[in-house]
């Protein structure tokens, strides 16, 4: 099989999600179905965020085996693939970031390569198991690792019939299944998509090093609105395993403050936290107003 071998399923799932972006012309406009986008958009982003970057790429907390499988079923709603041949990627990434074995690197290829292009292979298709042997001990999170498609298509299905109901029993809305399902379903999609993809490109590209890192990962703070704490990327290539990328003042990471709202609620434990005098050492942007408190990473 050729290293360079477009995966035709792959392009062409790609190709109509896209071109279904186009029928929100058809659908229309109402205000429940641009909720309906900002919510499932939050629910996908947080699923990979807090999921599958977080806890299954580094283990930032603990959980019980029953919220673990919760945690994964619902980070397959962003149509990302598999928590474990997410983890396994990201892993990968980490270990070889901005180097000729980093196939995200927007410095060994195009700027598109780095950002959809390497998706589209088919050897990115296979998941590096030996990468996350943590995990492959449960036989519920390989399940789903292997049905991931089964998150998304459930809620697409959900915003479907939601959509229908509302459509008939509450008609002064204005929304359809049709709708619901374009607004809160492709789109949100989508925009999930190209967001997470954009670490990869735009955030080994431009931007600020606030720490020493080896490769070219950056921080933009413009990209708060859309990332909520994963624009600090520069931060967490620095320190992977901390439960949050917010280490001073002016920094913001709300996917970090959900971990400690679960760690409060009881749902997870063991929540990775950094050690405030190191990060006030190490920073090389001038930014010596700690946010955190001096507690050790453990």
């Amino acid at each position: 099989m050729s290293a360079q071998k477009r995966h035709a399923p792959s392009v062409f799932r790609f190709l109509v999600l896209h071109l279904a972006a186009l029928t929100v012309f058809l659908v229309g406009y109402s205000h429940i179905a641009l909720i309906s986008m900002i919510v499932f958009y939050l629910i996908r982003y947080w699923g990979i965020s807090v999921v599958y970057h977080r806890y299954f790429s580094h283990k930032s907390f603990s959980t019980s085996r029953t919220f673990q499988f919760i945690l994964a079923l619902i980070g397959t709603t962003s149509g990302q693939r598999g928590p474990l041949w997410w983890a396994a990627g990201h892993r990968k990434h980490h270990r070889y970031s901005d180097t000729e074995k980093d196939v995200h690197s927007p410095h060994n290829g195009s700027v598109f390569h780095s950002h959809l292009g390497w998706l589209l292979k088919e050897e990115s298709l296979e998941t590096d198991f030996e990468l996350v042997k943590d995990f492959t001990k449960y036989p519920e999170i390989m399940w789903i690792n292997k049905y991931h498609s089964l998150g998304i298509v459930l809620s697409f299905v959900f915003l479907f019939i939601f959509g229908s109901y509302l459509e008939v029993a509450f008609p002064s809305l204005g929304t359809t299944g049709w709708q619901m399902l374009v607004w809160g379903g492709v789109l949100s999609t989508l925009l999930c998509c190209h967001v997470v993809l954009g670490l990869n490109s735009i955030n080994h590209i431009v931007g600020n090093k606030a720490y020493p890192t080896k490769d070219n990962s950056t921080n933009i703070w413009w990209m708060f609105p859309l990332m909520f704490g994963e624009h600090l990327h520069n931060n967490h290539h620095y320190f992977p395993s901390s439960h949050t990328a917010a280490f001073s003042n002016g920094e913001i990471d709300l996917m970090g403050g959900s971990i400690r709202m679960m760690e409060k609620l009881g749902l997870v434990t063991n929540v990775k936290k950094p050690t405030a005098e190191k990060y006030l050492g190490d920073r090389i942007d001038g930014n010596k107003d700690l946010l955190i408190k001096p507690i050790a990473l453990n």
